[in-house]
């Protein structure tokens, strides 16, 4: 995973003696590293952070209960100068190590038990916050308004932690790990907390109440069964919502999204266009879009830098608002033998016959994702993974205007008679391209085509119409 794909700070608890550390280090911004109170020592710590060191990732010192017994998640009878001084201990065991491999220590992220209670005891608190001033240059991980929060934000840096795999309660604390409801284990519901959280400052409690929360870094426990299936499925979230942006030819910039074929990245380029086209109005010549890319021009002397800047604060997480009208038009085709020249062919290389390629083909409303590389050609996506099939090897020298053709994962309509590769299977009578029209197609990207069957007298009898500007597309507007 690049993380420069996405800006979300996500952590995990590490070096605590399972086999899954270097599994899940890549998708991490930041780690919390035990270092002797529920587990570890010298050597797991230096393992532990040479490996961070390896992926970039950020460590921290992760203190506790001095309680290996129970992986300090239960609370201790101690005295507040006892725990002070394991705290202080284990924290410069940390630091000692991370100084002998040259890396700084980046925060500080108490663990279990002694996370909770210094969330709400105030002398705990007090006291965690005294031993942490010996480290003015380190943050502090610890939960919005908590009594550790509050104790710590004139003396130090905090950067408010919430949980992705853990439910909460009404008041924000965490459901006890006694409870079978304590953590979450599904990926859908980890990433649906923390897009919550991030979209709405909110999260809803067990009880189902909308609860606002703040949080800077959001925390996966490396212990729990399904951490990389979690953050694998989170990173594959994020990088649809944000994605990498980079210098493009002389003057552009390029926002490149995952490599597929799907509606919701087509959605999110889309939208991101729009509002990028809103924002850098006066700084860009023109937008180009494809399935899974936006190119941004921009006007001479425009600071390519300041602009590249300025998108990638941006919150795109934000713009499916910005979608423009878009309307679900009825095309008629006929796949009769003498319109549909390569379905024969097609039929014997996917094993279908030509009724089921022609049922399937109709059987649902494509996205317009695109219009190229012909002017007015449309490229629709969501075919039937049945029908998929490559492009020829050898291309058409002439394929006629409204041909409708399957070409990879795509299918698409020829809007004049051009040279073409893709797999001919039926055609149109309807012109769906007019140099002297305004716009001179009306389809755009953002609509929807659905497929309409038809035979050759049908097929001829629209071909008139069209002839005497008597025939009008089918369309209704989608909501």
């Amino acid at each position: 995973m690049d993380k420069g794909l996405h800006n979300v700070n996500i952590n995990c608890d590490l070096g605590e003696g399972l086999e899954n550390d270097s599994d899940l280090m890549p998708y991490l911004h930041s780690c919390n590293i035990a270092c002797g109170g529920h587990y570890g020592d010298a050597e797991s710590m230096h393992a532990s952070v040479k490996l961070a060191l390896r992926f970039n990732v950020k460590v921290g010192a992760h203190p506790s209960f001095p309680d290996r017994e129970n992986f300090g998640r239960k609370s201790m009878e101690i005295s507040l100068d006892e725990l002070k001084s394991s705290i202080r201990k284990q924290i410069n065991d940390f630091d000692v190590v991370c100084k002998s491999l040259s890396v700084k220590m980046h925060h500080i992220k108490l663990h279990g038990a002694l996370y909770n209670v210094a969330a709400k005891d105030e002398a705990v608190a007090q006291m965690v916050v005294y031993v942490l001033e010996d480290f003015p240059e380190v943050k502090l991980y610890a939960p919005h308004n908590s009594a550790l929060a509050r104790c710590a934000e004139s003396k130090l840096e905090v950067c408010y932690e919430a949980f992705i795999d853990r439910f909460y309660e009404d008041d924000l604390s965490l459901v006890h790990r006694s409870k079978s409801n304590a953590v979450i284990e599904s990926p859908k519901d980890s990433w649906a907390q923390l897009n919550a959280m991030l979209k709405t400052n909110s999260v809803t409690s067990i009880h189902g109440i909308t609860i606002p929360i703040q949080a800077d870094t959001f925390c996966v426990h490396g212990d729990n069964e399904y951490a990389l299936s979690i953050l694998n499925f989170i990173d594959q979230q994020l990088s649809v919502l944000s994605p990498m942006t980079q210098p493009y030819g002389d003057s552009g910039v390029l926002l490149s999204w995952p490599k597929e074929i799907r509606p919701e990245i087509y959605n999110i380029v889309r939208s991101a266009d729009s509002l990028i086209q809103n924002v850098l109005k006066n700084e860009i010549i023109e937008t180009v879009i494809t399935y899974q890319s936006l190119v941004v021009y921009l006007k001479l002397g425009v600071d390519r830098s300041e602009v590249l800047n300025t998108i990638r604060g941006l919150d795109l997480t934000a713009v499916d608002n910005q979608k423009s009208e878009s309307f679900q038009w009825e095309i008629p085709v006929c796949y009769a033998s003498k319109f549909g020249s390569d379905l024969n062919e097609l039929s014997k290389e996917i094993n279908l016959t030509e009724k089921e390629i022609i049922a399937l083909h109709s059987s649902k409303a494509y996205g317009v994702y695109f219009i190229g590389f012909l002017p007015g050609f449309l490229y629709l996506g969501g075919l039937p993974k049945e029908i998929h099939h490559p492009r020829k090897a050898i291309p058409s020298l002439t394929v006629p205007s409204g041909a409708v053709g399957i070409g990879g994962e795509q299918t698409g309509i020829y809007p004049m008679e051009s040279p073409g590769g893709w797999n001919i299977i039926g055609q149109t009578p309807v012109k769906l391209f007019n140099v002297e029209a305004s716009p001179p197609i009306s389809i755009q990207a953002g609509d929807k085509v659905l497929f309409i069957p038809i035979d050759e007298e049908t097929y001829y009898q629209i071909a008139l119409e069209v002839a005497e500007n008597q025939y009008s597309l089918t369309k209704t507007k989608l909501i």
